[in-house]
């Protein structure tokens, strides 16, 4: 069975992309209780469950918007566009 270059590239996408989330996480959550005025581990904790959460709501909808849709091309936009929101 040969798997799609374009599902391989997505897949390896997302592993970096959280392989760098999980790498980062920890770091600012260190960043944030001791430079920011008022920051505590539960802030952080709190900002990275809203995260997660805000996520798990969108993801499941928007998944099913694009699998109606024909093509690959809003696919890759949507890929994209949540790289660079993920970026900021």
């Amino acid at each position: 069975m040969r798997i799609n270059r374009i599902i391989k590239t997505l897949v390896y996408h997302d592993l970096v992309l959280f392989l760098g989330w999980g790498l980062v996480a920890p770091i600012l959550a260190v960043f944030v209780i001791e430079n920011i005025e008022g920051g505590t581990v539960e802030v952080a904790g709190i900002a990275s469950g809203v995260y997660w959460v805000f996520k798990s709501v969108i993801q499941i909808p928007l998944g099913r918007y694009l699998d109606k849709k024909d093509g690959e091309k809003d696919d890759y936009y949507f890929l994209v566009g949540g790289s660079l929101l993920a970026g900021i």
